[in-house]
């Protein structure tokens, strides 16, 4: 939450430790943005115990999460990182940055703060034109699936990324989210500034279905009764998915809109009629999901603006 990580209960809701982002050297008298330290990604590897946060200082830090919250490393990156994403066969976490690139840490090496200044820095892994969106490693661990701010999603081997495997091309508008289905593994869904999800097969990169928000959407609503309509709105112009979560028990997704405060559930993913299972209605705009061992879906919500609204909304 802004410079803060806390470590909670998810059954009791008990903080069970915090840290906060050290204070940026000002340079300048006159306070901006820039000097205002607040935690950008984060990313969790379970196998390692593990956690990867990045702020605004360029800095990767890895915390030890098996007890508590320590500080065990941080690895200087080029550039703002934007994702983060452990690779846990590989003994190396990647992290993209907003010129598009991907670069390798290992997490058996001592601590690196000097940047390589090298034309080609040899932890280099890949590179998009533009800013890279999202990352995720297929569950066999061979390829490495990104996305970014063009309409691109490109499919490259691990650990060689070099090589190619393909693209899924069919976005008109930028890609922001992908999620593997883990019950349907050649199955990824993407989404972002199209009205749409997008359900490939990755391995063939053939697009399988298209999913229409705007009409599953309102097709539902017609459906719930007692409820006021009018505080239930999804404009087409104004779609940009920011977050995708499975739920795998019960094959169904869950997605958020940024500045929608919805949340979307669908299932039948893997047939040729998707359907919109669930319409919640959040007190806030989303921020991010995901979904904890219990089955909880856990959404951040932004209360900037609005301190009644609380930081956390757990469905159901």
């Amino acid at each position: 939450i802004g410079q803060d990580i806390y470590v909670i209960n998810s059954k009791t809701g008990e903080k069970i430790a915090s840290w906060s982002l050290p204070k940026p050297i000002i340079i300048q008298q006159k306070e901006t943005v820039n000097n205002i330290s607040v935690v950008q990604c984060f990313s969790i590897s379970t196998t390692y115990n593990l956690l990867f946060v990045s702020s605004n200082d360029k800095l990767l830090r890895i915390f030890d999460i098996s007890e508590g919250l320590n500080l065990q490393d941080e690895k200087q990156c080029r550039k703002r990182p934007c994702t983060i994403v452990p690779i846990d066969s590989l003994s190396k976490v990647f992290v993209s940055d907003k010129f598009g690139d991907v670069y390798s840490f290992s997490l058996n090496q001592d601590s690196q703060i000097d940047i390589d200044t090298s034309p080609i820095p040899s932890n280099l892994v890949l590179g998009h034109i533009s800013m890279i969106t999202d990352m995720v490693v297929t569950h066999d661990s061979k390829y490495l699936i990104t996305s970014d701010r063009d309409e691109h999603i490109k499919i490259s081997h691990l650990p060689n990324c070099i090589v190619i495997k393909g693209y899924c091309l069919g976005h008109h508008e930028f890609v922001s989210k992908l999620c593997i289905l883990s019950w349907e593994q050649d199955i990824l869904i993407s989404g972002g500034g199209d009205p749409y999800l997008f359900i490939w097969n990755w391995r063939t990169q053939e697009l399988l279905c298209k999913i229409d928000l705007i009409d599953l959407f309102y097709e539902k609503l017609q459906s719930m009764d007692r409820i006021n309509k009018d505080i239930y709105v999804l404009e087409k112009k104004k779609i940009a998915i920011i977050g995708i979560q499975e739920i795998p028990q019960k094959k169904e997704i869950a997605i958020i809109i940024e500045k929608v405060p919805l949340l979307l559930i669908f299932g039948d993913l893997i047939s040729k009629k998707p359907t919109l299972k669930v319409i919640e209605l959040l007190p806030g705009n989303p921020l991010s999901i995901t979904l904890d061992k219990n089955n909880i879906l856990w959404v951040s919500l932004d209360n900037s603006d609005d301190g009644n609204v609380p930081v956390i909304y757990l469905f159901p």
